[in-house]
């Protein structure tokens, strides 16, 4: 960031500080997953998810993309910080590779 004019000018400091405030207040409160437990799931099994900012007002619907398609989860308990939600049925669980050895 290139700042120019007279820093020692509390109006100028004013401004800058109440920018660089505003500019930063957009990122904190967005929601974001830190961790998922178990990280693999099959169809039907419950995933924890934990974060910031993921409750009911931030989150509606959770949905898994994959090479098949995308499919709606059912959040089965949410609060801010967490996130239970059901695997659905018709994801179809990646093939099993086979390693000779």
């Amino acid at each position: 960031m290139v700042v120019r004019g007279n820093m020692n000018n509390p109006r100028s400091l004013f401004v800058l500080v109440v920018a660089i405030s505003i500019i930063t207040r957009q990122h904190t409160g967005a929601p974001l997953i830190t961790a998922a437990e178990p990280p693999t799931a099959l169809p039907g099994e419950i995933v924890t998810v934990f974060g910031r900012e993921i409750g009911a007002s931030r989150v509606a619907e959770i949905h898994l993309t994959g090479a098949q398609g995308r499919w709606k989860a059912r959040i089965v308990s949410q609060s801010r910080s967490v996130v239970r939600f059901k695997t659905p049925q018709q994801v179809e669980p990646p093939a099993r590779r086979h390693q000779d050895v």
